[in-house]
């Protein structure tokens, strides 16, 4: 695969310099596979076994043949694509066959990762992925990116054709985020009953992050007066049973006395119980910091974009800059979101263990 690099496509870049096949705005090589390939794909390998071995204990509760075969079907040609993306790659050049080979191969484990967890989370969970939804949701946008510069950068018939396979497969990767993203609430089984289910429980990520599974209790209330009969039933993680099994999975009964040795073992008990709780949001306000740090730094380059005559003014670089205001306030949006959202869970969950654990000693 003969790709025609630019000067600083070997270093981390993050913009290349002289390089007039890709118009002098692009990012280099070396920053897109580390940044765009590498890091979500390791990220993701470290999030998805958690959640593996969460689904393999839980039970069944959807069954749905038709769209789990649907789901399998493109989850294994998009893993298909990858691999023979990585056999195209492994024909660069010395130091690039090196950054395609290992950014390829760590994308083709989370390819092969995305197979088998959204078979598990279409079976064993009432709601779409959150975690398959926010993966591929980020990375499709990457990836585009990247096939992008292969396009840009092909110099032979070979990388056209690596350019194609990358293309295809980030737009297979586009339509597995939609189909994990449909709800599954007419093939629950027996077990899951979705007439005394909130929709909070079998919300997807798109759902959560932009809050539409409120909008029918919206609609109620612009419609009348709304009453306690019209609210939605607790989310199941917060109910009192769910609450109180958590403690006793990390040592309730042994935990709850009045000595000094079994405080020290409640407190442990209670800070198994919440930590999930207490970490969630912090992955998402560390996002949306980060994205509300670089907003000064968007308004001065569009200030300085702006400064210059007309026609010192590039049309790519505009585009460019309208697209990063976009995804700039989506990103701020979206992670606001999740941030509120998942900031508000944790004061009721500890508002229901000191109840449960208060209910617990008076009965002791």
């Amino acid at each position: 695969m003969d790709l025609i690099v630019c000067s600083n496509d070997n270093s981390f870049g993050p913009a290349v310099r002289d390089c007039a096949n890709r118009g002098n705005f692009d990012f280099t090589i070396s920053f897109e596979r580390l940044l765009f390939d590498v890091t979500p794909s390791a990220v993701f390998l470290v999030l998805v076994t958690r959640r593996l071995d969460s689904l393999v204990r839980a039970s069944r509760t959807v069954h749905g043949k038709e769209l789990q075969a649907l789901k399998l079907g493109l989850t294994v040609t998009h893993a298909i694509l990858r691999v023979v993306l990585m056999c195209i790659t492994a024909s660069a050049g010395a130091w690039l066959r090196t950054l395609f080979v290992a950014a390829d191969a760590l994308g083709l484990v989370a390819a092969v990762l995305v197979i088998v967890l959204s078979a598990l989370e279409h079976s064993r969970s009432p709601r779409p992925s959150i975690l398959l939804g926010l993966y591929l949701c980020l990375t499709t946008p990457l990836d585009a990116v990247s096939s992008r510069t292969l396009w840009l950068a092909a110099g032979n018939s070979v990388a056209r054709l690596g350019a194609s396979i990358r293309t295809a497969a980030t737009v297979f990767k586009l339509v597995i985020a939609l189909a994990e993203a449909w709800p599954k609430s007419r093939w629950f089984t027996s077990s899951h009953d979705p007439a005394t289910d909130s929709p909070e429980n079998v919300a997807g990520p798109y759902s959560l992050a932009t809050f539409s599974w409120l909008y029918p209790l919206f609609l109620t209330g612009y419609r009348k007066a709304i009453t306690t009969g019209d609210l939605f039933t607790l989310d199941k993680s917060l109910s009192s049973a769910t609450v109180r099994e958590k403690l006793q999975a990390f040592g309730l009964n042994s935990a709850v006395s009045h000595d000094t040795k079994s405080r020290f073992s409640l407190l442990g008990s209670l800070s198994k119980a919440l930590i999930a709780s207490f970490f969630n949001p912090i992955l998402p306000r560390l996002v949306l910091a980060t994205l509300t740090l670089f907003q000064p730094l968007l308004i001065q380059s569009v200030t300085q974009y702006l400064d210059k005559p007309a026609i010192d003014r590039r049309s790519e670089v505009g585009y460019g800059l309208i697209a990063a205001a976009g995804l700039l306030h989506i990103g701020i949006a979206l992670s606001g979101a999740f941030y509120w959202y998942l900031h508000e869970r944790y004061p009721s969950s500890f508002a229901l263990f000191r109840i449960i654990l208060s209910a617990t000693r008076g009965a002791g």
